[in-house]
This record gives C-alpha cells, structure tokens and sequence, in this order.
C-alpha cells in the first residue's frame, strides 16, 4: 500500500468521525436512543470507519510503525451487529460516539502529520537524484 493510499483511509477514518460528531454533537443518550435516524446514521459510519482501519491493519506492519492508533480496535467496529432488535442497549456505541471518537480523531491526525512528514522527506530525496 503507498502511502497515498494509508493517507486516504486515515482521511476516511477522520471523515467518518466527523459525520458521527455531525449527527451527535448536541444529543444525549435519550436523544440518541430516540432516534432511529440518528442510531442507523452512526452505526453506518462506525461500520465504514472499521472498513477503512482493517484496510490500513492488513499492512503487515503498520501497527508497529504508527502505533498511535490502535487499528485492531478499530477494525472489529466493521463486524459489529447494529440490528436493533439485538441492540437494545446503546450505551456501549453512546461511550464510543461520546468519549472515544475525539481521542481516535486526534489519533488519526497524528499518524496522518508523520505519513505526510515521510512523503516530504521522500520527495526531497528525489531531488537528490
């Protein structure tokens, strides 16, 4: 994978939690469990933020060079079961939307500031030659 391609699914990482933080920001619990929109909207993005965590996790080592962000974690939100009828409590994705997605954005930054970091000094090497 270049590094085009690991910028572009951390991109899309960052781009998930803000639609997340889009339909949640002004919510609580209560709002949140009352809104099947709301709940589906989320539970959509948490999947295709999984997507794009496990493509970056099957980069044999990429966990070892950024390990700012946990992509194991990450991952399994792509197989995790949102149907209602078996969800009947959200506090577990509520935790997630309401502590943890602001932490993993920051997270994201991070690795994309040292991706972006190694393209420059890769591109002015080949100036080099």
């Amino acid at each position: 994978m270049t590094r085009e391609e690991e910028l572009l699914h951390l991109n899309n990482i960052a781009t998930e939690i803000d639609e997340i933080n889009s339909y949640t920001e002004s919510m609580t619990y209560e709002d949140f469990t009352g809104s099947e929109d709301a709940r589906l909207a989320v539970h959509r993005s948490l999947k295709n933020l999984g997507q794009a965590a496990e493509m970056l996790r099957s980069e044999d080592d990429w966990q070892k060079r950024y390990p700012d962000l946990d992509l194991d974690v990450l991952a399994q939100l792509q197989n995790a079961t949102f149907e209602a009828p078996l969800e009947l409590d959200q506090h577990g994705i509520w935790g997630i939307v309401s502590q943890d997605l602001q932490r993993i954005k920051e997270s994201v930054y991070v690795t994309q500031e040292k991706l972006e970091r190694l393209e420059e000094e890769d591109n002015d090497l080949k100036g080099f030659d």
